[in-house]
């Protein structure tokens, strides 16, 4: 299980993918790239239909893992400074933090 601030883990957030994070991008047995769950079944795929090149595929399949094992991450710090800043002065980086959360629709 990957560590979140604050103790925090990926059952914290209100959107929550299908399969369990870490995804990680790697290989399937017929030699394909793919992206894949913690238990090492594929959960994700980079479509060649919208993208030019095999690197750009490779791009957006590292880019979708890393974004799926981020995103409660992310949440958890906005979360944290959101009300840590709550005693201090600095009203704009809290505000910012509680506006990034609604947009996530992460806000409570």
């Amino acid at each position: 299980m990957l560590l979140y601030p604050s103790g925090m883990d990926s059952n914290d957030t209100k959107h929550k993918p299908a399969t369990p994070l870490p995804w990680s991008e790697g290989e399937d047995r017929q030699g394909r790239r793919r992206i894949f769950g913690p238990d090492g079944i594929e959960c994700a795929r980079a479509l060649w239909k919208v993208v030019k090149t095999k690197q750009q595929v490779s791009q957006n399949r590292v880019y979708i893992a890393h974004a799926a094992n981020a995103y409660p991450k992310l949440v958890a710090a906005l979360r944290e400074a959101s009300e840590c800043l709550d005693d201090w002065s600095d009203d704009d980086t809290r505000s910012r933090a509680i506006a990034l959360l609604r947009e996530l629709g992460e806000d409570k």
